[in-house]
């Protein structure tokens, strides 16, 4: 039975009455107006696919709750005017597109990184921890590490970040790793040996920031204008799926020194080259270069390595607000109208396919401070 593709959506929420009365300078009752506003408590909208074959199907669904605030009595301060409201509050209700343009999954670059990550997670045999051939040929500059006293003060300050950035950090990451580069590697072949011939789950997670606005402006010179605003966000990123293998040779001196082949990075000599090229790490800012190099290493074990029913999810939540914002001349100028959550979730069969060989969507913060540094180190 094939795939069947159903949509829905969620309004839940009261029609709330009130009376509306203006009033001229003096007070003198002008008129009366009965009002009716929807209060809406939770609102969204559910896709996902029945039938088929699949236990694990495509999804999609985000909701949004509410809780919106009665709109305050108006003074129109040139004139003295001023209105109120009775027998029940006002409401402005969100528009849930807008919403929606606060709140959603990765873009395309992130969706590829976060691919790229679970990759390494997931696909290698024994994960790479540190590229000795790299480290060995790179300890022929740690002389070059000791500091130096500049002649500019901005070239003194850059060097030193990215002294720090590119030497230091590393250098103790990579010897953290070496010391304990046995026991991870006895570690991983002990659970390769204790799931050999079964399936086994396997699973990776990792968080995300979303690059979505943080706020959407609405202004209105004769009415009244809406401002909507993220005020928190939390994204996370889920794949996983089930492994079956029946490698050979993971006991003995032999698996080890295997095991070690690949945690060392001796299986992936392009990828050794590449990180030798000097600030081949730029290229990788923009372009996936190196990612694509890293997927060119080669399984240290021979034997079935069979990853079946993989899936990536993301899920994210946050909260957000809306200001109503009075034309000019009114009291109070604008106040809280509405303030409420988001919870979103999107699940996706397999691993997302590279957007692209190029990413075109901009520096993260610390590649632009590593970029700043970089052109501070070169000026004379």
């Amino acid at each position: 039975m094939s795939l069947l593709y159903r949509a829905r959506t969620l309004d839940d929420g009261i029609v709330a009455h009130s009376t509306y009365s203006s009033y001229n300078s003096g007070g003198v009752l002008l008129g009366t107006s009965p009002q009716a506003t929807t209060f809406r408590t939770r609102f969204g909208e559910f896709q996902d696919w029945v039938n088929g074959g699949r236990a694990v199907k495509p999804a999609y669904h985000i909701e949004f709750r509410s809780a919106p605030a009665g709109r305050p009595n108006l003074l129109h301060v040139p004139t003295g005017a001023h209105d109120t409201i009775t027998g029940g509050k006002y409401y402005y209700p969100p528009v849930k597109a807008t919403l929606q343009q606060l709140f959603g999954v990765p873009s395309a670059a992130q969706r590829t990184a976060l691919a790229d990550q679970a990759f390494d997670a997931l696909v290698p045999q024994i994960p790479q921890e540190v590229s000795l051939p790299n480290f060995l040929y790179e300890l022929r500059e740690l002389a070059d590490l000791v500091p130096k006293i500049e002649e500019s003060l901005i070239k003194q300050a850059s060097g030193g970040y990215l002294t720090y950035s590119f030497g230091y950090k590393p250098l103790i990451g990579d010897l953290r790793k070496l010391a304990n580069l046995l026991d991870t590697v006895a570690a991983r072949l002990q659970y390769l040996r204790d799931t050999w011939g079964r399936e086994t789950r396997i699973s990776f997670e990792s968080t995300w920031e979303t690059t979505l606005p943080s706020e959407i402006s609405l202004p209105n010179a004769s009415d009244v204008g809406f401002l909507y605003r993220r005020l928190s966000f939390r994204g996370i990123y889920r794949a996983g799926g089930y492994l079956f293998h029946m490698l050979e040779d993971l006991d003995g001196k032999i698996g080890l020194l295997r095991g070690l082949t690949g945690a060392l990075g001796f299986n992936n000599p392009l990828g050794v080259l590449w990180e030798a090229v000097p600030f081949s790490f730029v290229v990788d800012w923009f372009s996936r270069a190196g990612n694509a190099l890293s997927r060119t290493a080669v399984q240290p074990f021979v034997g079935p390595w069979e990853l079946h029913r993989v899936t990536h999810s993301y899920s994210f939540s946050g909260e957000w607000s809306l200001d109503a914002i009075f034309p000019s001349g009114f009291s109070p100028v604008s106040y809280e109208a509405d303030r409420g959550t988001c919870v979103g979730y999107q699940r996706v069969i397999g691993l997302p396919v590279p957007a692209g060989f190029l990413n075109t969507e901009g520096l993260t913060s610390n590649q632009q401070m590593l970029a700043a540094a970089l052109i501070g180190s070169s000026l004379p």
